[in-house]
């Protein structure tokens, strides 16, 4: 796999912010020393010396010189001569069969390409595609299991399937994310979309940007791993010239993962719109129903998009953002003569492999003042660890239609020496508890905290008050506030805290929302048996993906979830031992499992029998889940033997014999079973 990083990096201050480019292949296909005609009758090794391309060359250590990959001379010859890095893509590159042998496959390639290549060190390991189960890391738990563990051992980064998303201003997942384009065939790449690709991640500063691919292949073939010779050559001369031009500078993977780029760079490619022409290609905007490229009108009269109607979309490619507080601004105004209904954005958080898990800001709406005016608008987004990937989209509301222009995503720390900080959330059923960090200013007086169920309140006097309380100044501080979650209509609450002033003034807000979990936890599975003595006892088990279980309560009733027998009860424990029931009763335990936000379970019952006659077992079947009553008549090591009332019949108990005497009444639950022709019950354990 062909992969180029670019890392747009423009000159702020002290910091070089002037793209970086790294060129990755995988496999080091023999077809990379094949003369092609779209390559002028080069190969892709001399093309790229031509070009002065450094490579970071996926290497699966057993292959060089074995006939599907060019030999280890030519490949030091090519990083003597270019630059770049040998990375590890593993030894066979074959799925295994036990952890310990994906393990073993990253620990071990690593020496292997050192000791063929004196002289260079394999910093990276590049997870192949072949991969599965244990060996691919598609998840963040994924990392920290055995491989995963074996992977940030063993190299300074990686690069797996966690997810793609642009990244500005440096590397904060240094493990595990895709590229973020491949010039394989099996991607249909142009030479005119190439050319313009490269444009534009060259003109957004601070950028990181992943192009891939694999062998090397005649213009015109269609193999799916392979790049075409023409768009190899198309690639390797723009990245040529857009170096000569001092617009980006080419790198390893490793060199450009700790390369250090200035900390207050738009987030947002292209933001003024200059260079979108979708016509090419949809990036780093993807335009959908109405929505087109003004030429002139812009805030400076410049160009802008025009989304026409309600129909229209305006969506940046996926982002990967460093956890923390962003601040997003945005100039719009309403075009086409239409409604000034509001402007709507979303902002959707990915979790690993492209699954959708939060939403920075929920659909909020956002209205102009002076409908024909550019108005700059503001929204506070904050970005939890582990989301690969973020989404940025703008559509118009019902009977609108907006211009958009000068778009920016920046990071915004608060201060903490004048700002509330380390403010979180702690949920549970009936009340919501927020803590935070009240700054060492005695000027700020109270700290009010505001909510909504779409974006942040960048007011204290907008959203929803949840409180407001004395500050405490250089104190960690927190208030508890009683709120229904149960009749939440939202499923997100963004909250703000500020820092409250005299005359009205107030801090910048620390900011944090909440995902409300309003899916139960499973059903509890619920396992009982009685002891001797008749107590009852019960245990249960039950799942909660997306928040916590916090308490459980039980029941003893006559029918399936029913409590007419003993009354619900709670626990924060996941077992019961339940006194008082009549064990001649044939009884059922029910269960249920609430949620941080009082979001209850379905019932889970399990039937406790009534002890029956020893001389009804015999016609059941073994396995049959039985319950007698009985007086004990001897005792023996794991075993004891019972009676029924008036010595008719006896049956084995097999099980625990502590405190069980000749003479004991006895209550026993299990299942039967046979040895040696002789019947027994299989007790169930205490």
């Amino acid at each position: 796999m062909l992969l180029i990083v670019l890392c747009a990096l423009s000159a702020y201050a002290d910091v070089d912010n002037r793209p970086i480019v790294v060129f990755r292949s995988d496999d080091c296909s023999t077809d990379w020393n094949v003369p092609f005609n779209g390559l002028g009758g080069m190969s892709g090794l001399q093309y790229g010396t031509l070009k002065h391309i450094p490579i970071t060359w996926a290497v699966i250590s057993s292959r060089p010189g074995q006939g599907s990959s060019f030999t280890w001379a030519q490949l030091r010859a090519y990083l003597d001569a270019n630059g770049g890095e040998p990375a590890s893509h593993s030894i066979l590159h074959d799925p295994m069969p036990t952890e310990q042998g994906y393990v073993d496959e990253v620990v071990n390639s690593k020496p292997a390409i050192e000791a063929n290549l004196p002289g260079y060190t394999c910093n990276t390991f590049l997870q192949p595609g072949s991969w599965t189960g244990e060996g691919n890391m598609c998840s963040y738990e994924q990392l920290d299991r055995p491989t995963g563990q074996a992977i940030r051992a063993t190299y300074a980064q990686s690069m797996a399937y966690l997810g793609v998303g642009m990244t500005i201003g440096g590397i904060y997942y240094r493990y595990g994310t895709s590229n973020n384009f491949s010039i394989d065939y099996q991607s249909y790449p142009t030479i005119s979309g190439v050319n313009y690709l490269l444009d534009a991640v060259a003109a957004t500063p601070g950028l990181i940007y992943v192009i891939s691919g694999h062998a090397v292949q005649e213009t015109g073939k269609t193999e799916t791993y392979h790049i075409n010779a023409e768009i190899l050559k198309a690639t390797m001369d723009k990245l040529a010239d857009l170096r000569d031009q001092g617009k980006i500078r080419l790198m390893s993977l490793h060199e450009a993962f700790h390369t250090t780029f200035s900390t207050n760079l738009n987030c947002v490619s292209d933001p003024n719109f200059d260079l979108e022409n979708p016509s090419v290609m949809q990036f780093p905007w993807t335009v959908g129903g109405s929505a087109q490229m003004a030429s002139t009108g812009g805030v400076e009269d410049s160009r802008f998009c025009s989304l026409q109607d309600s129909t229209s979309t305006l969506r940046h490619v996926q982002l990967t953002l460093a956890p923390g507080r962003y601040q997003l601004d945005w100039y719009q105004k309403v075009v086409n003569n239409k409604q000034n209904s509001g402007l709507v954005l979303a902002l959707t958080e990915y979790g690993a492999n492209y699954t959708p898990a939060n939403m920075g800001a929920n659909w909020a709406f956002f209205v102009n003042n002076s409908p024909n005016t550019w108005e700059k608008k503001t929204a506070l987004i904050y970005v939890p660890d582990k989301t690969a990937m973020n989404s940025m989209q703008f559509q118009p509301a019902a009977n609108g239609g907006y211009g958009i222009d000068s778009v920016s995503l920046v990071r915004a720390p608060v201060d903490a020496a004048v700002s509330p900080s380390a403010c979180a959330i702690a949920p549970s059923p009936g009340q919501c508890t927020l803590s935070w960090h009240t700054p060492a200013d005695a000027s700020v007086l109270n700290v009010v905290s505001r909510y909504s169920s779409t974006t942040h309140p960048l007011t204290p006097t907008t959203g929803t008050s949840f409180s407001s309380v004395a500050a405490q100044p250089g104190t960690d501080q927190q208030v508890t506030v009683p709120i229904n979650w149960t009749t939440q209509s939202a499923s997100y609450l963004y909250f703000s805290v500020f820092g409250s002033k005299s005359g009205g003034a107030y801090t910048p807000p620390d900011i944090m929302w909440i995902k409300i979990d309003k899916t139960a936890p499973s059903t509890p599975v619920v396992t009982a048996s009685r002891s001797t003595n008749g107590t009852i006892n019960a245990r249960w088990s039950s799942y909660e993906p997306d928040s916590q279980i916090v308490q459980y309560k039980y029941a003893v009733g006559s029918s399936y979830g029913a409590s007419d027998i003993r009354p619900w009860a709670t626990t924060s424990d996941a077992s019961a031992i339940i006194t008082g029931v009549s064990k001649t009763l044939a009884v059922y335990v029910s269960v249920m499992a609430e949620n941080q936000f009082g979001f209850w379970s379905s019932s889970g019952s399990t039937l406790v029998s009534a002890p029956s006659g020893i001389a009804g077992l015999v016609a059941l079947p073994n396995g049959s889940t039985v319950c007698v009553t009985g007086t004990v008549t001897a005792v023996f090591d794991g075993c004891y033997y019972i009676v029924e009332s008036g010595g008719v019949r006896g049956i084995r108990v097999v099980g625990p014999t502590a405190g069980v005497h000749e003479g004991d009444s006895v209550v026993v639950q299990g299942r039967l079973n046979s040895q040696n022709g002789e019947r027994h019950i299989e007790q169930d354990g205490e």
